[in-house]
């Protein structure tokens, strides 16, 4: 691709060493000042309590519990106080281990280092992955790397010369951390089960058998012992939290408040306009058009080298585009859905057009080259004007948002210090009160996610919900333990009860800094201070 441009190869690892550092610092800056969304409200809290309630039983986590274990491990380490910023240092840490998954894959498909550097940094520019369903401490790009190194070992597990059974069984680990992460990550099982079946084929099926399927199987197993150690620990119990919580809850929830309205999506006839928006638009079009182009000209040049007799086997590329396929498919299951649940064939398509450019002639890749270029250039035009407006924060580190949240979390302890009485803080932000090391109530310990829903909760599974808050039930909880304080402006419309709550009460406002520059200030409410008997 690159001959035609004088002097390039003299400098291609210059250039992709440049290019690389620019893009991390770039994204660096761009995680640790992106907003605070609410979505981290429920999985940081869930890290940082993990040690004093039960995943399910206490806290009543709703996802498989690989992320609550790892940002606990990270929160245990000497020196982490700030969960919000080791939380998204950890997401800059999973971007430099998926850019570096996707660089190797395409170097052992055959590609040159300029062409892997470059599908690399399409994932690092492309516009979905910089927003939300990149940026945060949640479980939607966390799986990615995993997923992606698990193919990668696998590919070369099932290589010539022989089968590795020491790779073979990595892969099995990296597949199962990734579905670990994030059950949607399910849509992995059925390409490699099938492909550990039949691939590769010059061999026998129990030598097949013995070096490919056992070690994928015992490797999964084994990564997956956290996930089956809570599932055996209370069966009923998980299922509740994990599928019917998601499929009755959950979607009444957002039915009953308009969940159709902006970039959710509940009707099968709005994921699809939503799928549309997603992949019918900007990098992840071009990532498409690329796999589009280099399928064909793959196919037409496949003649030739059949004839010459160096042909590479076409199943690589049939596996991975069945792992964009069932990536596709899955993202239409969960309802209702958002834009970052269509974030996983955007990987495995970068993939595909690796595995597909290793298979051109040199004739080929010279064809395609300026296809390669203009796709290239275009994603660049779309994902540089995301990640330019944060660099100058990067000489802020006060400005990040984990150190801005930090010193409002501080603020609010001071003020709860100066007030005489006990209590927890009521919010349905708890990242301020996990930050400030203060108390707070179990059964608000995930913030909005279960206490606007719980009410939707079918009869029979109450029970397994015991330990949660509702609008219905608040009242009685702060009738037994009243709060020392109330802090209220992250949640807007769910804050409204427990603001009601304080004003009703004679709980005295404080105007508070929040630490996100979505919304600055927030209301601190502080317990009445109590009468004092006069002397006699």
């Amino acid at each position: 691709m690159w001959a035609a441009i004088p002097g390039f190869r003299r400098y291609e690892k210059t250039a992709l060493v440049g290019g690389g550092l620019f893009l991390a610092l770039a994204l660096y800056s761009r995680i640790m000042s992106y907003p605070l969304r609410h979505d981290e409200q429920f999985y940081l809290p869930a890290g940082q309590y993990l040690n004093r309630w039960s995943l399910y039983q206490d806290i009543n986590f709703t996802h498989l519990p690989n992320l609550p274990l790892l940002l606990n491990a990270i929160f245990a380490l000497p020196g982490v106080e700030s969960h919000l910023l080791f939380g998204r240092l950890l997401v800059f840490g999973i971007w430099l281990l998926a850019c570096h998954a996707l660089y190797a894959t395409a170097r052992f498909a055959g590609c040159a280092k300029g062409i892997a550097g470059l599908l690399a940094f399409m994932l690092a520019l492309n516009p979905l992955l910089l927003g939300p369903a990149g940026m945060l401490v949640t479980n939607n790009f966390i799986p990615i790397p995993f997923a992606l190194l698990g193919l990668l070992l696998f590919l070369k597990g099932c290589g010539p010369p022989y089968p590795s059974v020491r790779l073979n069984f990595l892969s099995g680990i990296c597949l199962s951390l990734a579905i670990g992460f994030k059950a949607n990550y399910v849509f992995l099982v059925p390409p490699i089960a099938i492909a550990a079946l039949l691939v590769p084929p010059n061999i026998g099926f129990m030598t097949r058998m013995t070096r490919v399927a056992l070690p994928v199987l015992i490797g999964a197993i084994l990564a997956g012992l956290p996930t089956l150690y809570y599932f055996a620990s209370d069966p009923m119990n998980f299922l509740v939290h994990i599928v019917s919580f998601h499929q009755s809850a959950h979607v009444d929830f957002w039915t009953a408040n308009g969940a159709d309205e902006g970039p959710v999506a509940l009707s099968f006839i709005g994921k699809m306009l939503l799928a549309q928006s997603v992949w019918l638009a900007g990098g992840t079009l071009l990532i498409l058009l690329l796999a589009l182009t280099l399928a064909i000209t793959a196919l037409m040049a496949s003649s030739d080298a059949t004839a010459k007799g160096d042909a590479k086997p076409w199943w690589p590329v049939i596996l991975t585009a069945g792992l964009v396929l069932g990536a596709g498919l899955v993202s239409f299951l969960p309802t209702p859905a958002f834009p970052q649940y269509y974030a996983p064939p955007i990987a495995f398509g970068l993939v595909l057009c690796a595995l597909l450019y290793g298979r051109l002639t040199a004739a080929a890749k010279t064809h395609v080259a300026p296809v390669m270029a203009a796709v290239f250039l275009l994603t660049a035009a779309g994902g540089l004007p995301i990640l330019l407006p944060d660099l100058p924060s990067l000489a802020r580190p006060s400005k990040w948002t984990g150190n801005s949240v930090d010193r409002a979390a501080d603020n609010i302890r001071r003020l709860m210090a100066e007030q005489a009485g006990s209590g927890p803080l009521l919010t349905l932000a708890p990242i301020y009160a996990t930050e400030a090391h203060l108390p707070l109530y179990k059964q608000l310990t995930l913030g909005p996610f279960i206490y606007r829903a719980v009410d939707y909760i079918p009869p029979e599974d109450r029970q397994f919900f015991s330990h949660v808050a509702s609008p219905r039930t608040l009242e009685d909880i702060l009738v037994q333990t009243p709060p020392k304080a109330v802090l209220v402006g992250s949640e807007e419309q769910l804050d409204q009860p427990l603001e009601a709550w304080a004003i009703r009460n004679g709980y005295r406002p404080v105007k508070v800094a929040l630490g996100d520059k979505r919304k600055k200030f927030g209301k601190l409410y502080l317990a009445p201070i109590p009468a004092i008997a006069p002397d006699r």
